[in-house]
């Protein structure tokens, strides 16, 4: 039975850790493609003005802490944000590391920039964080009813077998 609660334990480990990237991915995926479809006209424009406006609507999603449009060169064309480079907030604070994604600005298999996203962790995971933490509690719960009852099981079988064998009289009278 321990063999197979640690088994359990580990099994529900690796699923909560592949959900984990999945979640992680999936935001950052599909923010990054938004901003660079929404992106590509007024950069291929070279309007700065209205890229700036398309950064603020994206850095009004909670979990985004900075955005930034790159042209096909490399040179940053806008940001908003955080203003630190990842280096650096990865230094300031090693605990909470951004996640980051970078999404491919393209009209027509022709690249005219890059969009960079920098999004909290700890915001994009927190109701999945909560849901494993649940997950594990109702985990250790089943752990304990499951020792209590082969215990119960247990105690139960041998005290049959005891009056079975102590007191083999008895058992033959019940039976008649």
């Amino acid at each position: 039975m321990v063999l197979l609660f640690v088994n359990l334990w580990f099994v529900d480990n690796d699923n909560a850790q592949n959900w984990q990237q999945k979640q992680r991915t999936q935001l950052g995926n599909s923010l990054g493609l938004i901003s660079s479809e929404i992106i590509a006209q007024p950069l291929i424009d070279n309007d700065t003005t209205r890229i700036e406006q398309l950064l603020t609507i994206v850095m009004n999603d909670p979990h985004v802490e900075a955005v930034a449009v790159y042209d096909q060169y490399g040179q940053q064309v806008a940001q908003q944000g955080t203003l630190n480079t990842i280096v650096e907030k990865y230094l300031d604070d090693q605990h909470d590391t951004p996640l980051v994604f970078v999404k491919d600005i393209r009209v027509e298999k022709q690249i005219y920039g890059y969009v960079r996203l920098l999004l909290n962790e700890q915001s994009v995971m927190a109701l999945h964080s909560e849901y494993q933490s649940q997950l594990r509690q109702q985990t250790q719960v089943l752990g304990m009813l499951a020792a209590l009852a082969a215990l119960l099981i247990t105690r139960v079988f041998y005290k049959v077998r005891y009056r079975r064998y102590v007191h083999p009289n008895d058992v033959e009278k019940r039976n008649q």
